[in-house]
């Protein structure tokens, strides 16, 4: 077996030296390696996110090298950090969005929201254009099973009734709204959220067969002549060192945006970058809105307390429920997948009539925090004590987006501070998106007012001209979830998709992408767990083919 490391000019001293090092470093900053050095492996993971460290985990203790690749440190810093700069085109998403090059990824920002997509999202829907996976959500179950694991979330599966169960608490019930119009599904999560790098971080240490690089920038992919196998990608690091990595299979798993970047600067064989012969790679960008205060709640007795459906869900039990349109609804109003869950609103028994005339700025936190809601327990404690009838609560919608090939990622003419072209983003909102809110708004104040327990105030403008809302940052409602999907679709056609069902680059032998970038559809679910999972199931078909 060669050495892991090899330099170039056939040093040999120093090759000894480093190879000795890395019997006990597994963990090694790639500023300290020689320039031009060559890392041989036979599987190159680029990323150590969810997805990286995920595919890790798979590939623990076997007998092939296993090379990992992250951009950042242990911890994030600011000039590693501005390679995540781009340019906007329409919506100012580059502008607002947090992202986080170290160990661990974008879990060192992530609140840990887990859920599975749901068996629609998997679907060809005829009112939805491009929807569709190559196959259905039951092909995903025993990998969102095995994810579970890797998440470390506390409850078996994510039946409601079943959870509140194993919750045990009599005070818990579900709001009793007909299944077939608006559904009560589950989030789960780890408290404190779950730190991929931070979690694992002794595993890579200990692995042997597994070599981890920090400070490490992926700058090009270089393939043989004619584009159909990667032979080596090339590196960088913020200090100026530059060197290479072969293997023999290569996994991007660096997110939405970074791997269709990736793919389209890589275009000294192919002009049009790799993966991109039908003009597929950074299109069906698509990301879930988040509306925070397009409608609020009015619970009108006072001891029916939705618990379950707040925050306080979380920190209590691990679990949140929400508001979800059923399948059915969908089908019949030609409307995207929708969830809704509460936070508590005011400390007055105002005439709800004029509710809207009420603004409390302290409903609202930091969006560098994740939008964390009330985050003081005190606080907390003098809200229940004090609230009076009605209870009024925020309605936080999250919400799917529709996969348009206009929403994409081009390369901008502006580089990054390693020569890269930075990604430009086109993102625009169609007005299904603002019609589905509305209709399942209205859904749900039926439903309230059908069982007594109150209702919805819906408080998205129906005027056109209102969509989409200013920004939560600029005063509005609206954010992003950086949520970043769609950019490397799956699809058994290369005419519609840049990876196959195996999440291989068509026409590429040994290229695989891992991460939400391969999804059709986003559904209203976080991706994480679906990022998991598929990571997961793409380790399974690499060690059935690595030999």
């Amino acid at each position: 077996m060669s050495p892991e490391i090899e330099n170039i000019n056939n040093k040999k001293s120093t090759t000894n030296n480093y190879r000795d090092l890395r019997k006990i470093i597994l963990i090694i900053d790639a500023r300290t390696l020689p320039e031009e050095t060559i890392i041989d492996s036979d599987i190159c993971i680029v990323g150590a996110g969810a997805a990286g460290i995920t595919l890790v985990k798979e590939f623990l203790s076997k007998s092939y090298r296993v090379c990992l690749l992250e951009s950042g440190g242990i911890e994030p810093d600011e000039v590693t950090q501005s390679l995540s700069e781009g340019e906007d085109v329409e919506f100012p998403y580059f502008k607002y969005i947090k992202s986080s090059r170290s160990l661990g990824g974008n879990t060192n920002l992530w609140q840990s929201w887990c859920r599975p997509l749901d068996k629609i999202d998997f679907e060809d829907r005829s009112w939805v254009p491009y929807s569709g996976w190559p196959f259905t959500k039951q092909e995903l179950i025993p990998y969102y099973n095995r994810a579970q694991k890797v998440c470390q979330l506390p409850y078996p599966n994510y039946d409601p009734v079943q959870l509140v169960e194993a919750i045990g608490n009599p005070k818990l019930s579900l709001l009793p709204l007909c299944k077939d119009r608006i559904v009560t599904k589950i989030w789960q999560f780890t408290v404190p959220p779950l730190r991929f790098g931070n979690t694992y971080k002794l595993e890579l240490e200990r692995a042997n067969n597994i070599h981890t690089y920090l400070y490490t920038n992926v700058v090009e992919i270089e393939t043989n002549d004619t584009a159909q196998t990667v032979t080596k990608v090339r590196t960088a690091c913020i200090n100026g060192r530059k060197f290479w990595v072969s293997s023999k299979f290569f996994i991007l798993a660096m997110g939405g945006i970074e791997i269709p970047r990736l793919l389209l600067a890589s275009n000294k064989v192919k002009s049009t970058g790799l993966g991109n012969q039908f003009d597929i790679v950074g299109r069906f960008f698509m990301e879930h809105p988040h509306l925070y205060g397009s409608g609020k709640i009015i619970i009108s007795n006072q001891n029916y307390y939705p618990i379950l459906y707040t925050e306080e869900a979380r920190e209590q039990y691990s679990a949140i429920a929400g508001l979800f349109p059923s399948k059915e609804l969908q089908e019949s109003e030609r409307i995207l997948n929708y969830s809704g869950t509460l936070s508590p609103f005011s400390l007055t028994s105002a005439n709800t009539d004029n509710l809207t005339d009420f603004k409390f700025p302290w409903c609202l936190k930091d969006n560098i925090n994740h939008f964390k809601y009330l985050a003081d327990n005190s606080f907390k404690k003098i809200f229940k004590k004090h609230l009076l009838s009605p209870l009024i609560f925020n309605l936080e919608t999250k919400l799917e987006q529709v996969p348009d090939p206009n929403n994409r990622i081009t390369l901008s003419r502006e580089q990054d501070r390693l020569g890269v072209n930075k990604a430009k983003l086109n993102l625009q909102l169609s007005l299904i998106h603002k019609q589905t809110i509305l209709r399942v708004q209205q859904i749900i104040d039926e439903e309230l007012r059908r069982t007594g327990l109150g209702r919805l105030i819906i408080e998205l403008s129906d005027d056109d001209n209102s969509w989409p809302p200013p920004l939560l940052t600029e005063g509005g409602s609206l954010a992003a979830g950086c949520h970043q999907m769609g950019t490397t679709r799956m699809h058994i056609d290369p005419k519609q998709g840049v990876v196959d069902e195996n999440c291989r680059v068509h026409g590429i032998s040994n290229l695989y992408i891992a991460g939400s970038s391969v999804f059709p559809t986003g559904g209203s679910a976080n991706p994480t767990l679906t990022i998991v999972a598929l990571a997961i199931r793409l380790a399974d078909h690499i060690k059935s083919i690595i030999y």
